[in-house]
């Protein structure tokens, strides 16, 4: 394939004298005039350059880690197993699939694992008594591990019961009666224990009463608590609404005060001219 490709055209075209006479000395003294021959001479030159690079194809293709080289599949199919009526005892006799069967079966797993015979898989099919499990076995051994998990959890219940049984009747128990006693004991002590203390302890009370009845009656002046009820109903008024509060604070403050003006009246016929020194003003 061309690459790249440069072409350089020269051409030149032109005369000149063709060169005659003798050589020598007689060649330099002029002579008559006489017709010089000329040459003419045209050249042409062609450069051409071309490029060739090898054509390439670039293909780039994204395959996984791991890729499968052959596969090998073998499939192992139990068989049928018919009972005898005539012989109920007996377990079921084994009896082998049919060459068709067998080859269906081979047709199924070959289509599931995507087998591929151009790539050299392989896959055999074969017939086989699988061994026969008793079923009634495998359920008591269940049974038993059931019956051994709840025992365990039966006793782990059982065991913190008594753990904490042991703590309230240990612990708990004499904690709550060394309180108790030393309670009532404590009361006992103030108790009184002769008739003797308790008419003294009566008489004290009594002579306590006595003299807090007159506070309690300087506390009960229903003028004293009616002004602490104002008091307290004013206070709870400004704190509700102090803006307006302020207000009539400032109303109060700024008011004007009345000016009264009193005239006295002179003792000559209950007259009064009004010019007299007898006027008086009070504010």
């Amino acid at each position: 394939a061309v690459k790249s490709q440069q072409k350089e055209n020269h051409v030149m075209d032109g005369s000149r004298p063709v060169p005659n006479g003798a050589p020598g000395a007689a060649s330099n003294t002029p002579g008559p005039a006489s017709a010089v021959p000329e040459v003419r001479s045209n050249t042409q030159k062609v450069y051409e350059t071309t490029n060739y690079a090898v054509p390439e194809k670039v293909t780039r293709a994204t395959k996984p880690v791991g890729s499968i080289k052959k596969m090998s599949v073998a499939v192992l199919v139990d068989g049928l197993y018919k009972a005898d009526p005539a012989k109920p005892d007996q377990p079921a006799a084994f009896t082998k699939w049919s060459d068709e069967k067998l080859g269906e079966f081979k047709s199924i797993v070959a289509s599931s694992v995507g087998l591929d015979p151009k790539r050299g898989d392989t896959i055999e099919v074969k017939n086989m008594e699988f061994r026969r499990e008793d079923l009634e076995n495998a359920d008591a051994a269940i049974a038993a591990y059931e019956r051994r998990k709840m025992m365990n959890h039966l006793i782990q219940y059982a065991v913190i019961g008594a753990a904490i049984a042991l703590f309230f009747f240990f612990v708990v128990r004499p904690f709550v009666k060394w309180l108790t006693d030393n309670t009532v004991e404590n009361m006992e002590s103030f108790l009184p224990k002769t008739i003797e203390e308790l008419e003294k302890m009566q008489t004290d009370d009594l002579e306590q009463v006595e003299d807090a009845i007159p506070v309690i009656v300087d506390k009960v002046d229903p003028e004293k608590v009616e002004g602490e009820m104002i008091k307290e109903k004013v206070v709870t008024l400004i704190e509700s609404n102090p803006t307006k509060a302020a207000m009539i604070l400032h109303e109060w403050v700024h008011r004007p005060k009345p000016v009264v003006t009193d005239k006295i009246i002179g003792g000559d016929g209950g007259k009064g001219d009004g010019k007299g020194g007898g006027g008086k003003k009070s504010a």
